[in-house]
């Protein structure tokens, strides 16, 4: 019985979609392919009702309203039936049958999410490129040559200082529904907290030194990627619910906090140089109020970890601009 619910948030994507849902689709294990379509004003929903009325598998969802891709991914995440979730954007593509391949040693493995590796494509001829730095790092240190490893979370803390891409892994629905996984609803940076949530709730996680996903990030197009405007502050909306989080776990906090405040000096080193310079100083006092909480008993135990992110961490919550001014120079 077919099992995976791929759910795939779409906005103004004919030019790609129609590949990635034939590519889906090639795999047994896929239950269903559910588009959601955010009030796109081309021909997405037309494509997607085409492959509809070839396969049953493939839905299509559409928003009230453009609400950007956390909330596409909530919709259609509330509405799959599969045992397994697997969360790509419209014009991403996929290695043959890799979804029936992530299954296969998912269910062999008993694992709660399965994360690969991936090529970024970042230009037209979609060639494709390495994999970013610090996730290439996460998967040399833990995996090495191995084709697959399984981990409890304590084993592969690593793991979680690396980018929050919902679609290099599948995930148990089981999981996302016993733990109420959501994807933050702010326009950029919607997948921080998903990213963190699924870590800190899974059992056993996998790891396959596989290339599986190609994911085209190109400079002149609009993709949020690109976009260094106000709304690139909602990073700290991100950052306050993955805070809520922690504050849920406290256990967790104590263990894994540091990883936290890694992955949120390497995001905040990635905006502010590209911030146009009249929007630094707005950007520097919210850093300042994003670290308020960042208390003596936080640094303890972040310094026994970790002295150097705890030092860190201090300095920006003092002075934000000696650390991050460097940077914009």
């Amino acid at each position: 019985m077919s099992k995976v619910s791929v759910i795939i948030p779409a906005y103004n994507a004919q030019d790609s979609l129609g590949d990635i849902i034939t590519a889906v689709l090639e795999n047994r294990e896929v239950l269903e392919v559910i588009i959601v379509d955010d009030t796109s004003r081309d021909a997405t929903a037309l494509i997607v009702e085409q492959y509809a009325r070839r396969d049953e598998r493939v839905r299509l969802l559409r928003n009230p309203e453009n609400r950007g891709a956390g909330y596409s991914r909530n919709a259609g995440m509330a509405a799959a039936r599969g045992d397994y979730y697997y969360f790509l954007d419209a014009d991403d593509m996929i290695a043959h049958r890799s979804i029936d391949e992530v299954i296969y040693h998912m269910e062999a493995n008993g694992c709660d999410v399965m994360v690969f590796r991936y090529r970024y494509v970042t230009d037209k001829n979609d060639r494709l490129g390495p994999m970013l730095q610090i996730d290439d790092e996460a998967w040399r240190q833990l995996v090495g040559d191995a084709d697959i490893r399984i981990f409890t979370l304590q084993q592969c803390a690593r793991l979680l200082f690396t980018v929050n891409f919902p679609w290099n892994k599948i995930v148990s629905a089981k999981l996302c529904r016993e733990t109420g996984l959501r994807f933050s609803e702010t326009r950029v940076h919607n997948d921080i907290y998903a990213h963190w949530h699924i870590y800190m709730h899974a059992q056993r996680i996998g790891m396959m030194n596989r290339y599986l996903i190609g994911h085209r990030v190109y400079e002149e197009r609009a993709q949020l990627t690109n976009v260094f405007t106000e709304k690139r502050f909602e990073i700290f909306t991100a950052f306050e619910e993955v805070e809520a989080l922690f504050a849920r776990l406290p256990l967790m906090k104590q263990a894994y906090y540091q990883w936290f405040l890694c992955s949120k000096l390497d995001l905040l080193q990635w905006i502010y140089p590209r911030l146009p310079v009249n929007l630094r100083e707005r950007f520097l006092t919210l850093i300042t109020q994003s670290y308020a909480g960042y208390d003596e008993s936080e640094y303890n135990y972040v310094r026994a970890q970790s002295p150097q992110m705890a030092e860190v961490s201090l300095r920006l919550k003092r002075a934000p601009h000696l650390v991050l001014g460097r940077l914009a120079s």
